[in-house]
């Protein structure tokens, strides 16, 4: 638990957590606000998917914020202050971890909340009968992502590369490989393990593409990925050493 807390005091005393909290509320809030200041009619239903209209952008800043707090800790050496005063080399990422996601998963919660209670104010109402899917994919799935993003930190030890690398990867090498195996088939078997994708298809309720796994094959897909980072992470920690 000792670790624990001095990830907690760590992340409320630094002024960066702060700025991030306020880009990733925004994020989700900010277009519902917008999005009742420009509605034609008095009053306007919206659904789940219009609420989160700009989880991408939530999803985004939530890997940045993750890996760059994480390569920081790391080029800083503060997880070699915890080798000394912790029993095991895992507990601090294991902590790091931990304190990420629930930061993120909080924020998210604040940020829909206050969507909630911001549109009836501006003329939205929310239609409950829609299949509420995407909100339980979100909820878990963001969170999940930037644990991956501590993880991936912990292994590349580079805040460029820790950042870059997710950014790269979503925005343009897996949207590449997801087109291209829409026409060369040998392909198809690497597409289907592409994990954004397959998290929009989770989202959504439908594949963008045929070969996409969906329901819970497309879970294990997710799982997949968060434990290879994760385990790839832990392994970096325990064996190499501070710099």
């Amino acid at each position: 638990m000792n670790v624990v807390r001095s990830e907690i005091a760590k992340l409320t005393s630094l002024r960066s957590t702060w700025v991030y909290a306020i880009l990733l509320v925004g994020s989700i809030a900010g277009p519902v606000v917008l999005m009742g200041l420009f509605a034609s009619d008095a009053t306007t239903d919206f659904y789940w998917n219009d609420l989160l209209i700009a989880g991408g952008l939530f999803q985004m800043l939530a890997i940045i914020y993750a890996a760059a707090s994480t390569s920081r800790d790391l080029a800083h050496g503060m997880h070699g202050q915890a080798f000394l005063t912790q029993p095991q080399r895992w507990n601090w990422l294991a902590a790091k971890m931990l304190v990420t996601g629930v930061f993120v998963l909080v924020l998210l919660a604040v940020s829909i909340g206050i969507s909630l209670v911001v549109a009836p104010v501006f003329g939205l109402h929310l239609d409950s009968s829609e299949a509420t899917s995407i909100l339980w994919a979100v909820l878990i799935g963001y969170p999940l992502y930037a644990v991956a993003a501590v993880g991936l930190a912990a292994l590349v030890r580079s805040q460029i590369a820790a950042v870059g690398l997710p950014i790269v990867w979503m925005l343009i090498v897996e949207q590449l490989l997801a087109s291209a195996a829409m026409i060369y088939e040998f392909l198809r078997p690497v597409a289907q393990l592409l994990p954004n994708t397959t998290f929009e298809s989770l989202t959504t309720g439908f594949a963008f593409y045929d070969y996409i796994h969906t329901g819970w094959a497309g879970a294990a897909v997710l799982i997949g990925w968060l434990v290879v980072l994760c385990g790839l992470g832990f392994l970096a920690n325990q064996k190499l050493d501070v710099k």
